[in-house]
């Protein structure tokens, strides 16, 4: 009887093995793009090291990053002189389908952004003027 009830078990044990075996897979989908990827090229144009001018000289210097998966633009702001600095933080919401900006700085300012792009308007014409390809000198800016 013992070995009945054994090898019933062992039948059992084997036709499940095989019958896992043969299922067939299930259809392979791509996982939806984490966090708004679709949304997230505007921002590209962007990515680097930067020297930061107002009315013509350099104040800063800015490193442009893609975090966490590509899901934010991290922006690293260097003061040329002094001790200032800040970051910040760009993501697209998928929820409210907005751009939004966190800033945090060492001086205590804080300060949340949101905005779209609208009428084929584009963040770049925004930059222009005010940022330049970091020169190879490093200013005196801590990296």
């Amino acid at each position: 009887m013992k070995l009945t009830v054994l090898s019933l078990f062992m039948a059992v044990l084997l036709l499940m093995t095989f019958s896992a075996v043969a299922e067939e897979p299930a259809e392979k989908t791509d996982p939806p793009p984490p966090c708004g990827q679709l949304e997230a090229p505007p921002f590209d144009f962007w990515l680097g090291e930067w020297d930061v001018e107002a009315k013509g000289k350099v104040v800063g210097r800015n490193r442009i990053t893609k975090i966490h998966g590509g899901c934010t633009v991290l922006e690293q702001y260097h003061a040329a002189s002094g001790a200032f600095e800040g970051r910040n933080f760009n993501y697209f919401d998928l929820a409210d389908s907005n751009w939004h900006q966190v800033r945090v700085d060492n001086s205590g300012t804080r300060l949340h952004l949101t905005g779209i792009f609208a009428d084929g308007a584009n963040w770049q014409v925004l930059f222009d003027g005010l940022y330049r390809p970091a020169a190879e000198s490093n200013l005196g800016v801590d990296r």
